[in-house]
């Protein structure tokens, strides 16, 4: 498969953030990310808004992951999983609402911590 289809794991990600006090509508499956048709997600911090792809591209998949891969070389591996790269960008861009003023460095950390609760 090309593309990742990210909404046939919906229950599972609202699953996810729930456990953290984020309502359901808070996730957003979209066509393109506004502004960044490249990104696989976004987060709206004010509004409380996640953004992600309905279709995120393979080669967008392995750019994250290759930047990713930067700082924190002993997790990538857990992405190979389609649904654990999903629920790592969700919980990435959550975290940025839990945390608003918290890095991205910190945010991404506290997602790979989380990947497998």
């Amino acid at each position: 498969m090309d593309t990742i289809e990210t909404e046939q794991y919906r229950e599972e990600l609202v699953k996810a953030i729930q456990k953290h006090g984020i309502e359901p509508g808070v996730l957003e499956f979209v066509d393109e990310i506004p502004n960044d048709p490249r990104r696989a997600s976004r987060v709206y911090k004010i509004e409380k808004r996640i953004l992600i792809k309905k279709s995120i591209p393979r080669e967008d998949k392995g750019a994250n992951i290759e930047f990713l891969f930067a700082k924190f070389p002993d997790e990538v591996a857990k992405l190979e999983d389609d649904f654990k790269f999903v629920k790592q960008l969700v919980l990435y861009e959550m975290f940025h609402i839990v945390y608003r003023y918290q890095t991205d460095y910190e945010c991404a950390k506290w997602a790979f911590y989380h990947l497998n609760k």
